[in-house]
């Protein structure tokens, strides 16, 4: 019972973060809109695996951010904190940019892709030449480091759907 009462509470926090109910003042600072349209919002990516991915990377290849930021973020949800890359993680990201997109279908692959390596201002020519180096046969030592240790999320995206 205990452990519904947790995920009830989860969700509570989550809704009131991005459901204004209207008692709430309004802040100085409005949110970071990822929308560029007035769709719907998409969910590319599930609690699940972002949560995942959150435990692995934060720290390592971005700056410090909550995991519903973190969703919200890797969603193209609006939010109020912006996904922030670590100095010098950014052909890491790009890796991890290519493998989340192969998820995805091909129709909304390019849309995310586009979308995300916009709002972490990583120009498309550079996310091009570089998303495979950490990967490739002749990768730096931090490269190399990252395959052998810290590419755990290489195994968590492979191995969730």
């Amino acid at each position: 019972m205990r452990t519904y009462t947790v995920k009830a509470a989860f969700f509570l926090d989550i809704l009131k973060k991005y459901i204004p109910d209207g008692k709430q003042e309004n802040k100085s600072s409005e949110p970071i809109s990822q929308q560029e349209t007035t769709e719907e919002q998409q969910e590319y990516f599930s609690m699940k695996l972002l949560s995942l991915i959150h435990e692995v990377c934060i720290g390592e290849q971005f700056e410090e951010i909550s995991a519903l930021d973190f969703y919200a973020n890797m969603n193209l949800h609006p939010c109020n904190c912006k996904l922030k890359i670590k100095p010098r993680e950014k052909i890491r990201v790009c890796y991890l940019i290519f493998l989340m997109s192969e998820k995805l279908s091909k129709q909304d692959r390019d849309k995310w892709k586009d979308r995300i390596l916009k709002l972490l201002d990583i120009d498309d020519s550079y996310y091009k030449s570089k998303y495979k180096e950490p990967v490739s046969d002749f990768p730096s030592d931090s490269n190399q480091k990252f395959r052998q240790g810290n590419g755990t999320y290489i195994q968590i995206i492979r191995n969730i759907s």
